[in-house]
């Protein structure tokens, strides 16, 4: 859970993002009413988080968290562009359930693959 913490008399922002464990330290003093203001913005941060449309260079571009954000980012792109193919994913998963089955199971699910399966999927 993201929370508003104080170190050494300042206040920093303690939130996970992408798996990463964030933490802000900002110039303000803690006080009630800078806590109120960064709870604002932390709520901010945590919505965007979860609508997929937070980007952590705009609230924090001085950050030494943000070059390993932006290698989750780019670690998740490679990813989604090499997503195999679903004929790649069914010869895969067949080849490893194959020794799982009897030889006619195994004859059954290679024969619909080919035949219906594979066709229509492509």
């Amino acid at each position: 859970m993201a929370s508003i913490r104080e170190r050494d008399g300042k206040l920093f922002f303690d939130f996970r993002y992408m798996g990463i464990r964030c933490r802000e330290l900002t110039s303000l003093k803690a006080t009630k009413a800078n806590q109120k203001k960064l709870e604002t913005i932390l709520k901010k941060i945590e919505a965007e988080i979860a609508e997929g449309t937070f980007d952590y260079a705009r609230y924090f571009p001085q950050s030494k968290t943000l070059e390993k954000v932006r290698q989750k980012l780019a670690e998740l792109e490679n990813q989604y562009t090499h997503s195999p193919t679903f004929k790649q994913f069914a010869t895969q998963w067949f080849e490893e359930m194959k020794p799982a089955w009897r030889h006619a199971t195994a004859h059954s699910y290679l024969t619909m693959l080919d035949l219906r399966i594979l066709p229509f999927f492509g």
